[in-house]
């Protein structure tokens, strides 16, 4: 990736692009370091055309250029509010019942539906959700045991907001909808508000979307993009490099050419 974003800067100041700018994002931060040295290694006097960003970076960016960041809570504290979710649900008109339609999944089952599924996508409402595609998510969810999900998102985002705190695919969600109404940072802003974006590839369909979509809200229509995508396992593979780790999404590398 770092040898063909140096080589995409040639092609573009070869094609009269004066000041080409590349930005470059990686899903971990080890990996945006170890790019942005050989970066600089392979561009030589055009490294500062390129900006090597870890997307979280680039989210974290955007909320504080807004003055909406809050708190992002670690995978105790998601566990200890689903619980509180949980809890809260159960007191709820026919609650037992509806806890029992959910009973045999996980904590962290539940987490992840409502992270990866429902937050990640931006599902908006439970009737959308009812018929959202949730390939690779291994337990097969039906109608009421789907609402059951929806009311326990509902509890928890409540709960969360009342303490002004977030989970990670929540606020890239926030990020998100920033770019989308042009309060982006100075390094991000949606040239275009009503466009309708999306990842360039699904293959994996639990990935968090909002993570690409920050991206491609404020590019062309038509950038230039190499990806390096994850399988159902996390596990990214591309351009004869492999790593892995558990907060992997499929969206994980993008070169986008830029101009000033």
């Amino acid at each position: 990736m770092s040898t063909r974003a140096a080589k995409l800067i040639e092609q573009l100041l070869k094609a009269g692009v004066s000041q080409p700018r590349i930005l470059y994002t990686t899903y971990t931060k080890s990996l945006a370091e170890s790019s942005r040295q050989l970066v600089n290694r392979l561009a030589t006097t055009n490294a500062s055309c390129i900006d090597v960003r870890h997307l979280d970076a680039l989210h974290i960016e955007i909320l504080n250029a807004n003055n909406a960041k809050w708190p992002i809570i670690d995978d105790g504290q998601r566990r200890a509010f689903l619980r509180k979710a949980l809890d809260r649900l159960g007191k709820d008109h026919h609650g037992s019942a509806r806890r029992d339609e959910i009973g045999r999944l996980s904590t962290d089952y539940l987490s992840d539906e409502i992270d990866r599924v429902i937050v990640s996508r931006g599902v908006q409402t439970e009737e959308d959700y009812l018929v959202e595609p949730r390939g690779g998510r291994r337990v097969r969810l039906t109608a009421d045991q789907r609402s059951t999900i929806w009311r326990l998102h509902e509890i928890r985002t409540e709960l969360l907001r009342n303490k002004h705190m977030r989970t990670w695919e929540q606020s890239r969600a926030v990020a998100l909808e920033l770019v989308k109404r042009g309060k982006g940072s100075g390094t991000l802003r949606c040239t275009d508000p009503g466009r309708s974006t999306g990842p360039r590839s699904q293959r994996n369909s639990t990935a968090d979307r909002s993570v690409s979509q920050v991206i491609e809200c404020s590019l062309p229509p038509t950038p230039i993009s190499l990806s390096t995508e994850a399988d159902s396992n996390g596990t990214l593979s591309g351009s004869g490099s492999q790593i892995s780790g558990p907060h992997l999404s499929h969206f994980a590398e993008t070169i986008v050419p830029r101009t000033r």
